[in-house]
């Protein structure tokens, strides 16, 4: 067992008045914004603040959920999120992810994780990579490889408590 996974988590301050997503084995904390409407304008807009909880997903801990984030963007665009993401494919099987959903912290286990080549130009979704179940799953997604949109990587996690 790592010492990253022994240590207790520590409620951010942050937590009190947003949604946070916590990924400890690199540090990582920022804001989960909730996007209502699948319109990409909006959903690049609202990662420049943080991670975004994808239109149309499950709130974290109660169904199918996927937050998506930045692996890389362009240096000169606005925001403090621009490669939340990059690290994605360190993630390991058993690597905890903390959510913090109104005030309540949610802690998911890392599964599996795959890199596909998205719809259009390939076949695969992300519901097609790990479809939904009736376990609470958090999809963790972003463009792959860093510095390039070409494919996607997404990380299931589950929820164990």
């Amino acid at each position: 067992i790592s010492s990253s996974s022994r240590q207790s988590i520590v409620i951010p301050p942050e937590a009190d008045k947003e949604n946070i997503l916590l990924l400890p084995k690199f540090n990582i904390k920022a804001p989960i914004i909730v996007v209502k409407e699948p319109k990409l304008w909006l959903i690049y807009l609202k990662l420049r603040k943080g991670v975004v909880l994808y239109p149309g997903s499950a709130i974290p801990g109660q169904g199918y959920s996927i937050i998506i984030g930045h692996s890389s963007q362009y240096p000169w665009k606005p925001g403090k999120y621009k490669r939340v993401f990059s690290l994605l494919s360190e993630l390991e099987k058993g690597d905890k992810i903390y959510v913090f959903w109104k005030k309540k912290p949610l802690v998911f286990e890392v599964e599996k994780k795959k890199i596909f080549l998205p719809w259009p130009k390939g076949t695969e979704t992300t519901e097609t990579v790990f479809p939904p179940s009736s376990q609470p799953t958090l999809i963790l997604q972003s463009c792959w490889p860093v510095g390039v949109a070409a494919k996607r990587i997404a990380v299931k996690t589950v929820l164990i408590k």
